[in-house]
C-alpha cells in the first residue's frame, strides 16, 4: 500500500518524505489487490478498570503470537504501540488477529 495523494483544501498535494498531515486531509492510497478471505480480523477493546491489562506494558500483556496491538485511542491521540507503551482505564485498541491455519 502506498499513500499516493493528500487532499487538502481542494488541492491535491503529492507527498514526499517531508509532507506532514493535518487533520482534516483526505488521505488517497494505492495498493494491489489481495485476497486475504478470512486470514485475519481487526478487533476493538474499550478497556475497563477492571481488566488485567490496565497499568502494564504491552510487553508484559499475555496475548498469543497470532495477535498484534495495532494502535491504541487515547482520549483524542491515536498511539502505535510499542513494548513499553502502558495500558490505560479507557484506552480503545485495535487488536489484529491472524487465524491459525
Amino acid at each position: 500500500m502506498i499513500l499516493v495523494v493528500i487532499i487538502r483544501d481542494g488541492d491535491d498535494i503529492i507527498p514526499n518524505g517531508d509532507t506532514k498531515l493535518l487533520d482534516d486531509d483526505v488521505l488517497v492510497f494505492g495498493a494491489s489487490e489481495q485476497n486475504y478471505e478470512d486470514d485475519f480480523e481487526l478487533n476493538e477493546l474499550i478497556i475497563k478498570e477492571e481488566n488485567d491489562w490496565v497499568g502494564k506494558a504491552v510487553k508484559d500483556l499475555d496475548i498469543s503470537r497470532l495477535q498484534l496491538l495495532v494502535m491504541i485511542k487515547r482520549k483524542n491521540k491515536n498511539i502505535i504501540p510499542n513494548g513499553h507503551t502502558v495500558i490505560k482505564k479507557g484506552d480503545h485498541i485495535v487488536v489484529y488477529n491472524k487465524r491459525k491455519d
